[in-house]
């Protein structure tokens, strides 16, 4: 991250308190607070945007007792923009999602082919399909590999060129930063207009290129741009940031319910995974907005299927209690996958980071796209759409199958999922971190799918080859007694589980993805166990992997931790440190104000009643000061030398200041004794940006977000165990 947020606390200002008393003689010149925005990379004030919300809803109801108008301007210009505001996001979602399914089908058929009749068309709507090599009348698998190589490199690069040229911001799946700013960080451009083009279009070309990535990732992040566009229509969401990221939750769920086609598992995700506040309220709009975004999509039907899901399954076959232990070792196997994949992928990374690699993006996605091209093309699974091979895979065995295991070449048919795991696994981890918009979702179920196959085969062969199964399995027909299809949905929720430590949400999405809740048990024991192996192997989920490798000031609500620190051991300033820079509650001149904010980059400052108590009177955040300082520097009245005081009580006896009432005059303050889990749950559960710490009424310093983050990193150093994932 190029830029970072500054410790709010600072040293303190030489100048005395005796040298800014010098004002002259002017009137009374209140100034209120005003709105302002928060700077670039610096964290929210949830409990100040909450507050301020609150007074607004208090002015609304005293204009709805006024008069008729103010009862209809709070019903139709305040009660019903949210379901206004997720309406449209809803309605706009499913049809740019509609559209990406549709370009994705077309281009990714034109690595293979073309309509000869009507080259708009995809291979399954066209009657005179045609490859590359009939066209040209040259019979060549060479030559089918080189038109293959050549359209997975133009597709890789366009969509590279659009990335690092145009929104560099637009790279990756984007959950990780989703997440970030649903905690309360601002990152102005992840969100805009342009990143959401370049993330659409990119997302096509890359998924679309065949590289070992999926598109339902990057539609959290186009839902969340789209949420954060409309929300600059309604002053509601425009001026209140943690509102807004009321409305991004919702935008989030309806990503996953078009990307899979599930609604409610849409929604557990946004609650699950990436909201950091989640009211009753927001769950509602959440379903609402899955719910539009899901209907839309069905009605537009890209696919020309009728269906809303791809991965229907149809298994009548029930399983059996004695196949309980292949699910947990299914589990077990996607555990292991996701944790060796989290290293790999974090390893890679950090090299990329620090080598001259990160120079050369486009170099890299070509060095890349070549390698999936040459491991891709020679394995008929890989070669295949991901989610195409990923719906073979979930397929049962029939009398009509063409799959090697349902043909019992049990040997053959070990051999090339093996050989898919592995080149899965690898190009997964070095595709993921690319500069082209990238998901994660696909390759860590098909990865999945594929180990739970392999299980799936190895029992199948089992039971034919012993007596003691087959009376364990009794079935009339022997060949297809154990469904592998079963154990690759299984592996499917083992894979990605591992991958992103996805739980009830994941058990959900799958459900409605293929249907298959007469599979209930048997996926979520697959699912529970890869979580545990996962979280055993020491390693997070991808997307908090991420975040830490990324550096974003993030508290993640699943940990928890357990420590004898106090807050006196993290406040700011500790020993040897220089003091606080403070505010007085009189004695300020709008020329020393102007140098504090020229010389201090600092985002507030606690205010006190003078240098010997140290009374703590509140806290004044940087940007409502340059508010008031601009607004008042207008006037002509207004000197450098004119005198300013902060104050709310008894300010009009001050003929000689000028009142500034943007003090936040109920901060948080807690004891230097309170000890660090509930430093963390002030944070994590009131959201908000600062703590003051005060003894017997002093201020003796503060806490930031930042402060506290920096001193988890150096407790988990020195002591992992401190710190508990659960």
């Amino acid at each position: 991250m190029s830029q970072t947020e500054p410790e709010e606390g600072s040293l303190l200002l030489e100048e005395s308190a005796e040298k800014l008393l010098a004002p002259p003689s002017v009137s009374e010149f209140p100034i209120f607070n005003q709105e302002a925005a928060y700077d670039d990379f610096t964290t929210i004030d949830w409990f100040r945007d909450l507050n301020q919300e609150r007074n607004r809803q208090r002015i609304l109801a005293r204009k709805k007792r006024q008069n008729y108008f103010g009862w209809i301007r709070k019903i139709l210009g305040d009660a019903w923009q949210g379901w206004l505001v997720t309406f449209l996001v809803g309605i706009t979602v499913g049809g740019v999602s509609g559209f990406v399914d549709f370009l994705v089908q077309w281009l990714n058929d034109l690595k293979f082919g073309v309509c000869c009749t009507a080259f708009w068309l995809n291979k399954a709507n066209c009657d005179s399909w045609k490859s590359w090599t009939e066209l040209i009348s040259v019979n060549s698998n060479f030559l089918a590999f080189i038109f293959y190589a050549f359209w997975m490199l133009l597709f890789s690069v366009l969509s590279g060129v659009l990335v690092v040229f145009f929104a560099p911001f637009s790279a990756g799946s984007g959950i990780s930063e989703v997440k970030t700013i649903l905690s309360g960080f601002v990152i102005r451009r992840f969100l805009n207009f342009n990143t959401l083009i370049v993330k659409i279009i990119g997302t096509c070309l890359s998924v679309s290129a065949g590289l070992s990535l999926g598109k339902e990732g990057p539609f959290v992040h186009i839902a969340s741009c789209l949420g954060n566009v409309f929300s600059i229509i309604f002053e509601k969401y425009r001026c209140n940031e943690a509102k807004k990221r009321e409305l991004l939750s919702a935008a989030a769920a309806s990503g996953v319910s078009v990307a899979f086609g599930a609604p409610i598992g849409g929604v557990l995700f946004s609650l699950e995974e990436v909201s950091y506040y989640f009211p009753h309220k927001t769950m509602w709009r959440s379903f609402f907005c899955a719910l539009t975004a899901a209907s839309v999509l069905k009605y537009l039907d890209p696919a020309r299927t009728g269906c809303l899901v791809n991965l229907s399954v149809d298994y009548t076959t029930p399983w059996h209690v004695c196949e309980i232990p292949a699910f947990f070792l299914i589990g077990l196997l996607g555990g292991v996958y996701g944790s060796l994949f989290v290293k790999a992928n974090v390893w890679w990374n950090r090299y990329r980071a620090t080598c001259f690699i990160r120079r050369y993006p486009i170099r890299e996605i070509l060095v890349i796209a070549s390698l999936t091209a040459v491991c891709k093309y020679p394995i008929h699974l890989l070669r295949m759409n991901t989610t195409d091979s990923l719906k073979l895979l979930l397929s049962k065995c029939t009398s009509s199958s063409t799959l090697l295991d349902c043909n019992e070449e049990y040997f053959k048919a070990a051999c090339v999922l093996i050989i898919s795991v592995a080149f899965t696994l690898i190009l997964t981890a070095l595709t993921f971190g690319i500069q082209v918009p990238a998901g994660i979702f696909i390759p860590s179920m098909s990865a999945g799918a594929m180990m739970g196959r392999l299980v799936g085969i190895f029992f199948q062969w089992l039971r034919r080859n012993s007596a003691t199964l087959t009376r364990i399995f009794p079935c009339k027909n022997n060949s297809y007694c154990i469904n592998p299809g079963l154990y690759a949905l299984c592996g499917a929720a083992a894979g990605l589980g591992g991958v992103t430590r996805m739980s009830v949400s994941l058990a959900v999405i799958l459900f409605e993805l293929t249907g298959g809740l007469t599979y209930i048990i048997p996926i979520m024991i697959t699912i529970v166990t890869s979580k545990w192996i996962g979280d055993a192997c020491g390693t997070s989920g991808i997307y908090d992997e991420h975040i830490r490798l990324k550096g974003y000031p993030f508290l993640d609500s699943k940990c928890e931790y357990s420590s004898t620190t106090t807050a006196r051991e993290i406040l700011h300033p500790q020993h040897n440190e220089p003091p606080l820079c403070v505010l007085l509650e009189k004695g300020n001149t709008v020329g020393s104000l102007k140098r504090l904010l020229k010389e201090s980059p600092y985002k507030g400052f606690p205010l006190i009643d003078n240098l010997e108590s140290r009374g703590s009177l509140g806290f004044v955040n940087r940007i409502d000061l340059t508010t008031a300082i601009e607004k008042i520097s207008e006037s002509t009245e207004v000197s450098e030398a004119t005198s300013v005081c902060f104050t709310l009580k008894d300010w009009k006896t001050y003929n000689l200041c000028i009142n500034l009432a943007h003090i936040n005059t109920i901060p948080i303050q807690v004891s230097e004794e309170m000890p660090l889990d509930m430093i963390v749950d002030l944070f994590r559960k009131l959201g908000v940006r600062y703590l003051l710490v005060v003894t017997h009424g002093e201020l003796i310093g503060l806490i930031t977000k930042k402060d506290l983050l920096k001193h988890l990193a150096s407790v988990y150093r020195q002591d992992p165990e401190l710190i508990l994932y659960y």
